[in-house]
């Protein structure tokens, strides 16, 4: 059994010995990190100090123009854009429209001229079913045949 704790104990001490190293050297990173990250820190105030008024004036007006140019750009990008969709939807409906006669289906006016065809037909057989209500049937007399 004290074989075992020994083997135990050795394994243990094993790892914390791996553990330590480890943190250890990752613990060396982070101090190599933080004295990095506090030169670049510096590096940017020292910099940001630098900018006076007068150099602010500069960087306002490149920001202007930067901001004048892109708004040029956005428009002219929109109305590519809705160029693009103005011929896209054209394209799409003589697409619509060769497939459909392709498939021998009506278009709209061929459907309307074909509706109003069958309303002249009805009307007409409208008119002749009222002229023939109209009109008396005559009756055979009796005794003339």
């Amino acid at each position: 059994m004290t074989e075992t704790r020994k083997h135990h104990s050795a394994k243990t001490t094993k790892v914390e010995g791996f553990l330590r190293e480890s943190v250890e050297v990752a613990q060396a990173r982070l101090e190599t990190l933080e004295a990095e990250a506090q030169k670049l820190l510096h590096e940017v105030q020292t910099r940001f100090q630098k900018v006076s008024g007068k150099d602010w004036a500069e960087v306002r007006e490149r920001l202007d123009h930067l901001r004048e140019v892109g708004m040029e750009r956005a428009e002219e990008w929109k109305d590519k854009a809705q160029e693009f969709r103005v011929e896209a939807a054209e394209k799409l409906e003589n697409l619509q429209v060769s497939a459909l006669r392709f498939l021998g289906v009506a278009s709209r006016e061929e459907v309307a001229e074909l509706s109003r065809e069958i309303n002249k037909i009805l009307k007409r057989l409208d008119d002749s079913r009222r002229r023939k209500a109209g009109k008396p049937t005559r009756k055979p007399v009796v005794g003339q045949a």
